[in-house]
């Protein structure tokens, strides 16, 4: 009844058009990051702010509500969208700061009943929070369909084969309404004009991912079924079950099950595993930074295979600089004598991207790789793998634009395992966008590689081209490598001509057509590819109706 009575008293305050009290104020802030699912806002301070209030994007003497505040920080807010208006990083959206109650629940799903707001221009107005009501959330679909078929056609029957691949990626989102997704990606190939090898279907048929989740009240999420989880994306694919807990900027939850067999990807029981994870991430001054740790034990059978734990974190310490970190350690360690926990680095991984200007960037990353030991599932092999040495990689690049349309770049990467080991590879590219006259876009590479086995050059050149509105895109690529193989001095020098042609049919089927035909004195060949493919998406001019 109270709520009624206040409500009355608000719609009777529009209709005088009385001036909003000195409490009232239109309140800046500035979209400083986006993803699918969230937007992120900076504000000078949140002090007035509270979760459930609306932001606005202020069109004309229009104040239209697009955010919902979910969580804060002292000077930022973490938003979800309630409109299919897009918002790109450096817009402004507006909080009314107002002297009534708010009557948006952040907890209960939303839909907008009177979106639009009229205001005068100047700052004295009063305004009220749109009236909601609760809304089942809307199924979304976003996947892909492909079917490739790619072949040699060397001379002789016997170098003839053919190989078909059928390949399907999607994304089900809130199936008819309800809190249960599903994620999938699965693939099968079949070769043909040779004989087919005799085996299980598991030889060609890979599932990489199958899940279903359900959202399990507001903080909870649970996963069931074969899924790469990204905070303990080093695990790899796990079978089983994955719970999440989500409060604010934290994010926590356990794995619990088996992991594929290594050898065919297929479902094994016996290669049981559990890990747990903890993630946070805020809105710092110059963007999103993260850090997640996580702890996971591996067996086979009954015994202990592997037990390792993994950090990652990435941030922005200053506005044009990005840096990114990851470490693993195996806690781990057994043989003939003793089993027991050991600490041994398996990998590290550090990159940095800097922004020098709007023309120029540089990037470097440094690799750190030991490899990864089984001790119970691959008994065989871990003497030699614990006595190789630790790969290492250095790879620095940069990129200059010195003018519109045109872009150069250079990259060395720097890779060695134990004093004899050890490759060099240099690269160096130029771009040309839509030349003048012609409106064809131009691409130069050259390529210098140096290993303990081989040395050698490439060259390539491309040339591609828009028609018919970019319903048509025509490309014609040249190649030439020159390899000198150290072992037995053998030469191979190689011509490579291509064309390729990428055709859409409507907006969501794509027809792509290439030929290559490799030259040389050596091994000649001629190769096909032709793929299908069709996207689907959900209707989203739908879904604003």
């Amino acid at each position: 009844m109270i709520r009624f009575v206040f409500f009355l008293m608000v719609l009777y305050l529009l209709q005088c058009k009385l001036e909003a009290q000195s409490d009232t104020s239109f309140i800046p802030s500035i979209v400083s990051y986006t993803n699918e699912s969230h937007i992120y806002t900076k504000f000078k301070s949140t002090e007035s702010i509270s979760l459930g209030d609306s932001l606005y994007l202020k069109l004309g003497i229009e104040y239209i509500p697009v955010l919902v505040v979910q969580q804060k920080s002292s000077s930022s807010s973490v938003c979800v969208r309630i409109n299919e208006r897009g918002l790109q990083k450096g817009d402004t959206v507006f909080h009314l700061k107002i002297g009534i109650k708010k009557i948006i629940k952040p907890s209960e799903p939303t839909e907008i009943v009177n979106p639009v707001i009229n205001l005068p221009e100047d700052s004295m107005a009063v305004a009220i929070e749109p009236i909601v009501k609760n809304k089942r959330p809307k199924q979304l679909v976003n996947g892909r369909f492909s079917i490739s078929n790619n072949g040699d056609l060397n001379p002789g029957e016997t170098n003839r084969f053919g190989r078909m691949r059928v390949s399907s990626h999607f994304n089900l989102q809130n199936i008819s309404g309800s809190p249960l997704s599903l994620q999938s990606y699965i693939t099968y190939r079949y070769r043909y004009g040779i004989e087919q090898r005799t085996g299980p279907l598991s030889n060609d048929l890979k599932i990489y991912t199958l899940s279903l989740s359900y959202q399990l009240g507001k903080n909870y999420l649970a996963w069931f079924g074969r899924r790469i989880n990204p905070y303990l994306s080093n695990m790899g694919a796990a079978d089983g079950l994955q719970l999440e807990y989500n409060h604010r900027s934290w994010t926590g939850g356990i794995i619990a099950g088996t992991r594929p067999d290594l050898t065919n990807y297929t479902f094994d029981i016996h290669l049981p595993q559990v890990g747990i994870f903890i993630n946070h991430s805020r809105n710092a001054r110059n963007g999103v930074m993260q850090n997640s740790l996580a702890l996971a034990q591996q067996w086979y059978f009954d015994k202990t295979d592997r037990r390792f734990a993994y950090f990652q974190h990435t941030s922005n310490p200053l506005p044009s600089v990005n840096i990114f970190f990851s470490t693993e350690f195996d806690l781990f360690h057994h043989d003939l004598e003793s089993t027991k926990t050991d600490l041994r680095l398996t990998g590290m991984y550090f990159s940095a991207r800097y922004k020098i200007s709007k023309k120029m960037n540089v990037q470097g990353s440094y690799d750190n790789r030991r490899n990864i030991v089984f001790y119970e599932s691959f008994p065989n092999r871990v003497d030699q793998l614990l006595s190789e040495a630790t790969r290492q990689g250095i790879r620095l690049q940069a990129n200059y634009s010195p003018i519109r349309k045109i872009n150069l770049s250079g990259s060395i990467f720097y890779r060695y395992q134990g004093a004899s080991d050890h490759s060099t590879n240099y690269t160096f590219s130029l771009s040309l966008q839509r030349i003048p006259l012609i409106h064809t876009n131009f691409n130069a590479n050259f390529n210098n590689l140096s290993t303990i086995y081989l040395r050698g050059n490439i060259l390539s050149a491309r040339m591609y081209r828009d028609f018919l509105k970019s319903k048509l895109n025509l490309e014609l690529n040249y190649r030439f490598a020159d390899y000198q193989y150290l072992s037995n001095e053998l030469k191979l020098q190689q011509h490579i001509i291509g064309i390729q042609t990428q055709i859409n049919i409507s907006k969501t089927i794509l027809l792509m057509l290439n030929f290559e035909s490799g030259i040389s004195k050596i091994s000649p060949y001629h190769r096909y590819f032709v793929t299908l493919q069709k996207r689907i998406k959900s209707n989203t001019s739908k879904n604003k109706k």
